[in-house]
């Protein structure tokens, strides 16, 4: 893919990306992947992509993910705003995670996300780095110490660990499975020194292959030093005294407010923490916070971006205003996201790109440059192999460089040999794909997975994915 990429690389809404300032006019939704791609393979560094909903954001990651694999990572919430909803499911809260670990690792890295993950809270990058759990070969620390601080990161004990954020002893042995692991972690004590530490296999429960060194992320977002816990206690309880001297009945706000508080003083993780998120932080850190003013962030169709922000902003005034009525949250101004003024504020000190089919569609983001990146969608031939030989021929006498991308070496070298059959010049290029010259009129063909393919006339060039 990379070969591909280096063909695209002068166009001119290329170029405009390696500023870092701009808006550039696409043609269809499938060219962001490729532009996206092609900016990062040529200056490999951390970028932020902002798309407006969950299911856009999702497409997007699975049009990336085959172009740069380990190097996208996905950073999803829930879209309810309802309260038993605000910490989401188990599965968004761990691809979070994973996605804040590896962004720590301070490497080159695509992270996706959508309008309200990115106003949504998390733990400052210095927080979360801090309450990792560092584990190695031959270091002291009791077991049952090391049971506390897993209990304060929020993971659950249970009989058999076989899924993430969950933990086990038994006698010498601790399980616990992170995160950011394919498998979970075995590690055995000798006394109060770890001798051994393993992963293991989830069906067998086996040990696997031994390893020297263990990272163990928090299982939630809700990372709370002991001091900023003492301070969260002490203003619910002002409030509680509060409510108590009103004339109306509080009794359910002092009920739940005095349950969350006895959780807090034992230090266990409750689904509605979140709503006392801004008794933690001063300024509500979000994804932005794990990004540099250098990092590149792509705002994708910032119109639709606008109306869902704004739009979300009434909603979040409408749902604290409800639980303030129900007595689920207290008179104080409480908040559990960002503000989407104040994120649009904030990006103005970012190397900005917006990537939209209209030009200039919303008056939220400013930009210096305008391009156009134009492209045709490739018509899937639906099986129809007659189809293809058509088109290859019509590309070539256009004098066209056309590429294919095959999921295996045997169906790239089969087809290679049945298109040379009916007379078109064509070749298969094996694991040197990316030091080989592709000529224009000729059918390359390469190993590669690519949800849809494009045609680009401005450089003759036509990508064919196998699926089509």
């Amino acid at each position: 893919m990379k070969k591909i990429i280096q063909i695209l690389k002068n166009n001119s809404a290329y170029l405009a990306m390696k500023k870092g300032k701009g808006e550039i006019v696409v043609s269809h939704a499938s060219d962001e992947a490729i532009l996206i791609a092609s900016a990062f393979f040529a200056c490999p560094k951390t970028m932020l992509v902002i798309k407006d909903s969950l299911y856009q954001a999702q497409l997007l990651y699975q049009e990336l993910y085959p172009l740069l694999h380990q190097k996208v990572a996905f950073f999803p919430c829930d879209e309810s705003l309802r309260v038993e909803a605000l910490a989401s499911s188990q599965e968004l809260v761990g691809e979070r995670i994973h996605t804040l670990s590896l962004l720590l690792q301070h490497q080159p890295i695509v992270v996706i996300c959508h309008t309200q993950s990115y106003l949504r809270y998390i733990p400052h990058p210095s927080l979360f780095e801090s309450s990792q759990l560092h584990l190695s070969l031959g270091m002291t620390i009791d077991p049952l110490t090391l049971r506390e601080k897993l209990i304060r990161s929020g993971y659950q004990m249970i009989q058999r660990v076989d899924e993430p954020f969950y933990y086990s002893k038994r006698g010498g042995v601790i399980d616990v499975y992170s995160i950011q692991y394919e498998n979970p972690i075995r590690i055995e004590f000798f006394d109060d020194e770890t001798d051994s530490i393993r992963e293991f296999d989830t069906y067998t429960q086996r040990s696997l292959d031994k390893i020297d060194f263990a990272r163990v992320t928090p299982a939630n977002e809700a990372v709370i030093t002991d001091e900023k816990r003492d301070r969260i206690i002490a203003e619910l309880e002002k409030r509680i005294r509060s409510a108590k001297r009103k004339k109306s009945d509080e009794s359910y706000f002092i009920e739940t407010t005095e349950s969350d508080i006895e959780s807090f003083k034992e230090v266990r993780y409750f689904p509605s923490i979140d709503k006392y998120v801004s008794l933690v932080y001063d300024k509500i850190p979000s994804i932005t916070d794990y990004f540099s003013d250098n990092d590149l962030v792509f705002i994708i169709d910032p119109k639709r971006i606008s109306e869902r922000g704004k739009t979300f902003e009434w909603e979040k005034n409408e749902v604290v205003a409800q639980l303030k009525e129900k007595g689920i949250i207290g008179a104080a101004k409480d908040s559990f996201y960002c503000s989407y003024h104040d994120k649009v504020h904030e990006m103005s000190a970012k190397k900005l790109i917006s990537l939209d089919v209209l030009s200039h569609s919303s008056t939220d983001f400013k930009y210096k440059h305008l391009e156009t990146f134009t492209t045709k969608t490739t018509v899937s031939f639906h099986g129809k192999i007659e189809y293809l030989y058509e088109d290859l021929r019509n590309w070539q006498s256009k004098n066209y460089t056309v590429v294919i991308l095959c999921t295996s070496r045997g169906r790239g070298e089969n087809l290679a040999g049945v298109l040379v059959d009916k007379g078109i010049r064509a070749r298969f290029i094996g694991d040197d794909a990316n030091k080989a010259n592709f000529n224009k009129g000729e059918t390359v063909i390469i190993k590669g997975e690519l949800n849809k393919g494009f045609e680009y006339p401005e450089i003759n060039f036509v990508l064919v994915s196998d699926r089509e």
